[in-house]
């Protein structure tokens, strides 16, 4: 176990922060968002990574906080040594994200030190469709002081499914630095596929994300349209041969995995969310801040957020036919979002939501 250690104030409460790695996902954004806004006067952040992976958000985390790496294989084989690290570290507040990861940690509450908290982060609506993460969820948010939903959508299905009582449920939004998005998206435009509008969409290329399904909806959309797909993962090589056996060409560029995928979707006409599952994807929220409408399937959570705001369509259902109808309708009356619609998102509100709830747990 790698470790970095930093001299500490008692007086500050500390809060250790329990990731797998610092992958490029919207919870591991969520989590570096926050542990940035805590007040360091008050608060003394650590986060703990559970497995080997490859840390792409590292730059993200601020040189003041301690990053406690365990690096285990498997997300089991690394809860002694972070159970370990809770008995020598003592923090007062426990949070976890990631169902996955919530279901194992959550179950190891027993043998933290007592006067840890936990707060524990849902993630993901895909989590209810397994019996077996479903029991496991129910027995760890046992554990829990606080259970964070990201929606009011996610609370009521979550509350049902895991039988919560509702006091100890809390909604905070995703946080949206919409400033500075608004400024990163105003760099040089970047190369992207299509003679004449063009589509963006983005995330880990596996195949709950869909890629799939919006390669086949390409079919029945225009030659001039094309797509741009931001992201990495296990599915890139057999989705590189879908493109190709389809005959798309320049019609689909993927870019990998962008840190800054802000002028990407400013320079779209559309964003596209393909999903088969999610929790509440932070995509879509950077999408609309720099202005760009969404298209998305049917997945809970995005359709409440998409319609709320009228910003943008979503399918029917999941079959590529009716992702591309969709795609038509929005290219058919292009426009520019105001941003201002995602107040309530502003990382101010959202930060404050957050020490809210840390100091009921404190107290």
């Amino acid at each position: 176990m790698n470790k970095t250690t930093r001299r500490r104030s008692d007086r500050k409460t500390r809060i250790a922060f329990i990731l797998p790695y610092l992958a490029g996902g919207g919870a591991e954004r969520v989590i570096t968002n926050v542990i940035a806004s805590l007040p360091r006067k008050q608060y003394q952040p650590m986060l703990i990574l559970a497995v080997s992976g490859e840390d792409k958000l590292h730059g993200r985390v601020a040189a003041d906080v301690t990053i406690v790496r365990i690096e285990a294989r498997r997300l089991l084989s690394a809860v002694p040594a972070i159970i370990r690290v809770l008995w020598r570290e003592r923090p007062e507040i426990v949070v976890s994200t990631l169902d996955h990861l919530n279901a194992v940690i959550g179950l190891s509450r027993p043998f933290w030190p007592i006067k840890s908290s936990y707060i524990m982060r849902l993630t993901d609506f895909g989590s209810l469709d397994s019996k077996r993460t479903t029991i496991l969820l129910r027995l760890a948010t046992k554990f829990a002081k606080k259970v964070v939903c990201q929606s009011d959508a996610m609370k009521d299905q979550f509350r049902s499914a895991l039988h919560l009582p509702d006091h100890k449920m809390v909604v905070i939004n995703n946080p949206v630095a919409i400033r500075e998005i608004q400024a990163a998206a105003t760099g040089p435009s970047p190369m992207m596929a299509g003679a004449g509008r063009r589509l963006v969409a983005a995330g880990r290329l596996v195949p709950a994300k869909g890629f799939d399904l919006l390669l086949n909806a390409m079919r029945w959309l225009p030659d001039d349209v094309g797509v741009t797909v931001l992201g990495d993962g296990s599915d890139k090589e057999n989705l590189n041969e879908q493109a190709a056996e389809l005959g798309l060409g320049s019609r689909v560029h993927f870019a990998g995995f962008i840190d800054d995928p802000y002028p990407y979707y400013r320079s779209a006409d559309i964003f596209v969310l393909s999903s088969r599952r999610e929790g509440f994807p932070n995509v879509i929220l950077e999408a609309i801040a720099c202005g760009t409408p969404v298209v998305a399937t049917p997945v809970p959570g995005v359709a409440e957020l998409v319609e709320r705001y009228d910003a943008g369509v979503i399918s029917n259902d999941f079959t590529d036919r009716n992702l591309a109808a969709a795609i038509l309708r929005v290219l058919e009356t292009p426009r520019r979002l105001p941003p201002s619609m995602l107040s309530q998102f502003d990382l101010s509100v959202v930060n404050k939501a957050w020490n809210e709830l840390l100091k009921s747990v404190i107290a």
